[in-house]
């Protein structure tokens, strides 16, 4: 079992002409860190199943320290990342800080590894990384997985060699647009048919935004009766399933 261990060391500094006055390594720590390697290669392990607070609150070493250390891992990270080419790209943005607060997180689509994280999800953000692509790797990118924001947009057309053809919107934001198209169709005709005083979409809303095996058998035997009608609506819903078929 570990024991809690303190080192008391005076470090060494020795006078650079290149760097000026500067502390001696020790092989038992990162330069400037305060705590030896084998503590911050248990924090990083620990990092990886928890967040910054859990692992404060199970090691008792303060927040700051625990996210210092996480901090310095990632700088680690990434200085020993080799450059990789790029195939297939994912492009997002997520929120954070109870939604105020994007970065935009671009990934390797093959392996699911991050590369940079920049801040806000301006056209500016993603063009940044793209600038620091060689022509090379830029010609390399065969996919861009994406949703559907136009800064995203923008800036792969803008840099990305016949971006348009690459360009690929993600399932989740596809099937969300053609079911409001959908329900926009539905609704447009739900309120001509009441001015002719047919009832034919009364209560449907959802039949045609439920996923068809979690319907009760008796809106199963409705949906059915529907979608073989003549409807603009069975068009429409036609369209979509063929759609996310594809």
């Amino acid at each position: 079992m570990d024991n809690r261990t303190y080192l008391v060391c005076d470090v060494p500094r020795v006078a650079c002409p290149e760097h000026g006055v500067i502390a001696v390594t020790v092989p038992w720590s990162e330069h400037l860190s305060r705590f030896r390697v084998g503590f911050e290669a248990l924090v990083v392990d620990w990092l990886r199943e928890a967040s910054v607070s859990a692992v404060h609150r199970l090691l008792g070493v303060s927040w700051t320290a625990i996210d210092g250390i996480k901090q310095c891992a990632v700088v680690r990270g990434l200085e020993r990342r080799e450059e990789d080419v790029l195939t297939h790209v994912c492009v997002d943005e997520t929120s954070f800080k109870k939604r105020h607060d994007y970065v935009t997180v671009v990934s390797d689509h093959v392996d699911g590894k991050v590369i940079p994280v920049g801040e806000g999800r301006r056209k500016g953000t993603l063009d940044d990384w793209y600038r620091s692509l060689s022509d090379d790797r830029l010609h390399a990118i065969e996919s861009v997985s994406m949703d559907m924001w136009p800064a995203s947009i923008a800036s792969t057309r803008k840099h990305v060699p016949d971006g348009d053809k690459k360009i690929a919107f993600d399932r989740f934001h596809v099937a969300r647009k053609v079911s409001e198209a959908v329900d926009k169709v539905r609704r447009q005709e739900y309120k001509a048919l009441l001015k002719q005083g047919m009832t034919d979409l009364k209560g449907t809303t959802y039949h045609w935004l439920t996923t068809h095996g979690k319907m009760a058998p008796g809106q199963k035997h409705r949906f059915r009766q529907l979608r073989a009608s003549s409807l603009k609506t069975s068009r429409a819903w036609a369209l979509k399933e063929m759609a996310l078929s594809l």
